[in-house]
């Protein structure tokens, strides 16, 4: 689905309405203003200077391990450090954090786990006047059995030394202990997962990976589409623009995303009224939007009552969904028997239209599926149809409507 500029696959979209979606969010999200907010990289190297340490570029490639010798070898006390600079009272929450919550609170339930320590995300649920649990780590609720925000490397406002920041720290989290593993391995065993704010370089991704699994759905927003660590990690990349550096394009795409999901029935019947009431746009938002509306069985409805003409029906004919009605075996779309009746009504009956129907029946190989056949049936005596195609030129007009 196409929105902002982002092409969303289908399977976040069905993940998210299905209820089966978690959005997990990084350091990057907290970036951009009035959040203002270092990643893990710039955060060490801030505590670095201020403890009187050049950090190197080999030291800030790891930046957990720096912060662990900065407390073993100088005796910085490297979490209140990082509270301390998580947690300015000028930092709020930005663009993207709201539209993150937008779109988490259209869904079913409220599923977002994040590794930032900023309480950003909850303070934009609760300004859309939502309701939630908070869950901080290490006292985790089982990964696949939750909802609300999770904290899962801490969370400001609770014991700074409960902040996952050190190697020691992830060390414990990740392998010793384990509880992150352990809650990561159950989430990613049952939800399809969108990793907002991270990028392939990024050391908690490192940690993160140990809970991977290789059979589950995983997505990544990333101006990095190209990175082959997103292939190793069998993460899918979804690629947006971001010419300027600044990665707004994240947080329109979450808000066309969450305006969507939050609509309606009544709604979307309004919108595709308006969109098919004139002939197919050329705006690929607009088009995208109808393509998910005839892939879902809630919304397929609208498009049938509505859609009318041969332009209508030639862009139908480019859908997969209604490919299917030319197929022996029906696919598993509720949504077929619907759109059989509005090809069979609207343009097998029609005798302006009818000749477009022959044509693209036989562009599909001239084989009608169950739906289809059933459809041309109750709206048309079989027999008063078989007279009419036996009429025409091509002899194999005969043979072409017969049930498969």
């Amino acid at each position: 689905m196409h929105i902002g500029g982002v092409d969303f696959p289908w399977a976040l979209i069905e993940a998210q309405r299905d209820d089966k979606l978690v959005i997990f969010v990084g350091a990057g999200a907290s970036r951009s203003s009035p959040s203002d907010l270092p990643d893990f990289r710039l955060l060490a190297r801030s505590i670095a200077a201020d403890s009187g340490v050049t950090a190197t570029d080999e030291q800030l490639n790891n930046p957990d391990v720096l912060l662990g010798d900065l407390e073993d070898q100088h005796a910085v006390n490297v979490h209140q450090r990082v509270a301390d600079r998580i947690g300015p009272n000028s930092s709020q929450p930005n663009r993207l954090h709201t539209a993150i919550a937008a779109l988490a609170a259209a869904s079913p339930q409220i599923r977002i786990v994040t590794t930032n320590y900023d309480p950003h995300l909850s303070a934009a649920l609760t300004a859309l006047g939502n309701s939630f649990t908070e869950e901080v780590g290490p006292a985790l609720p089982l990964g696949d059995d939750f909802s609300g925000i999770v904290y899962l490397h801490g969370r400001l406002g609770r014991p700074v030394k409960q902040l996952v920041v050190t190697d020691a720290d992830f060390g414990q989290a990740y392998l010793r202990d384990a509880w992150a593993t352990r809650f990561l391995e159950r989430m990613f065993s049952r939800y399809t997962v969108l990793f907002i704010g991270y990028s392939h370089s990024d050391v908690v991704v490192s940690y993160l990976s140990r809970g991977l699994r290789a059979n589950n759905a995983r997505f990544v927003l990333t101006d990095e589409p190209d990175s082959l660590r997103w292939r190793r990690l069998r993460i899918t990349p979804v690629a947006y623009p971001n010419p300027d550096g600044s990665h707004r394009a994240i947080a329109e795409a979450i808000e066309g995303w969450a305006s969507w999901a939050s609509m309606g029935l009544m709604e979307h019947r309004r919108q595709v009224s308006r969109l098919v009431a004139t002939a197919p746009s050329q705006i690929p938002e607009d088009m995208s939007y109808l393509e998910a509306v005839i892939a879902d069985k809630s919304t397929v409805g609208f498009f049938v009552e509505h859609a009318r003409g041969p332009e209508w029906l030639s862009w139908a004919a480019t859908q997969a969904e209604f490919q299917s009605l030319f197929k022996p075996i029906t696919g598993d779309s509720d949504g077929t028997p619907r759109l059989a009746s509005w090809f069979a009504e609207n343009y097998v009956m029609e005798e302006g239209l009818s000749d477009q129907a022959w044509a693209l029946a036989s562009g599909a190989g001239g084989v009608l599926g169950p739906d289809l056949w059933n459809a041309i049936g109750l709206c048309w005596p079989l027999a008063a149809w078989a007279r009419s195609v036996n009429s025409a030129a091509s002899p194999t007009k005969a043979t072409l409507w017969q049930p498969q």
